[in-house]
This record gives C-alpha cells, sequence and structure tokens, in this order.
C-alpha cells in the first residue's frame, strides 16, 4: 500500500521479491491494471495507479486494492483510472463503506453498479489528456467531472 501515492497522481514505486514470498496474502495483478484502494483512508486521499513497467508483466500488492482491468477493447484504462479518481466518485464511495470504523472498505458491488459511460475511444483519450486540468478547474470552481463527459458526448 505504501508503494503507491495519495492522491490520485498514479505515482508508484517497485520492488522485487520472489514468488514464493507474494503468492500467498497479497493480490495479483498485471500490467496495465488499476490498483484502487478499497480501505479509509487510503481510497478518499486518492491511493491509485496503472500498473506499469512490471517484471514479467505480473505484480503483487496489497489486498487492500481493488484491481480493475477492462474486460471490453474498447474502455481505455487511462479513461476509466480518470474516472474513478473523481473527488465527487470517491465521496459517493464513502455511503457504500462496510466494516467497523476505521478499517470500513468499499465493497467490491459499489464497483460493479457504478453506471459508466461507454465513449468512443477518441473522446476517452481527450477526458483522459484533459483530465489533470479539469481536476484543476473543478477544485476551484466546485465542478464534476460528469459535467465535461457529457459535454463531449454531445
Amino acid at each position: 500500500m505504501d508503494a503507491v501515492e495519495d492522491g490520485a497522481t498514479g505515482g508508484v514505486s517497485h520492488s522485487s521479491k520472489g514468488l514464493t514470498e507474494v503468492q500467498k496474502g497479497y493480490t495479483p495483478f498485471a500490467e496495465g491494471d488499476i490498483l484502487w484502494a478499497k480501505i479509509t483512508p487510503c481510497m478518499e486521499n486518492g491511493k491509485s495507479c496503472i500498473a506499469s513497467g512490471l517484471i514479467n508483466g505480473i505484480g503483487f500488492g496489497s489486498t487492500e486494492f481493488h484491481v480493475l482491468r477492462s474486460r471490453d477493447e474498447r474502455l481505455s484504462q487511462s479513461f476509466l483510472w480518470e474516472f474513478l479518481n473523481q473527488e465527487t466518485l470517491r465521496s459517493v464511495a464513502r455511503y457504500a463503506f462496510t466494516g467497523s470504523a476505521g478499517h470500513q472498505r468499499v465493497p467490491d458491488s459499489f464497483l460493479a453498479g457504478l453506471p459508466f459511460p461507454l465513449l468512443s475511444s477518441s473522446k476517452q483519450e481527450r477526458l483522459a489528456y484533459f483530465s489533470p486540468s479539469w481536476t484543476a478547474f473543478q477544485a476551484d470552481r466546485g465542478r464534476d467531472f460528469s459535467v465535461i463527459v457529457d459535454g463531449i458526448s454531445n
């Protein structure tokens, strides 16, 4: 969990261990998968990344991450990552927490039930490209990413 930066920056550090050290008690993932924190306060702080630069294309990490991979080739992982890192989405996710105070987690069912816009690949690329600027604008204006999604999809 410490290897992934807070703040939805996507920053991550790597380390290498033998397979026998990580095959039990860790969550497997592959190159390009999205790791999205499920536990408080990490989820609220935007701890997430797209796995990249993995030795042999595989990695193992904390069990406190949801691992997401699109089953549809039309869905950009970058766009999905930006969508999941909206401040408003993380705020709504708090209402789905399960567990006791201090150890609350976002359940799989929250992510499985999210309505998700399937836009053309060019629109997804534009949104993912402009999202960091949009996030800064959103912070200044208190607006939501869905407004720009609606504007581009029309």
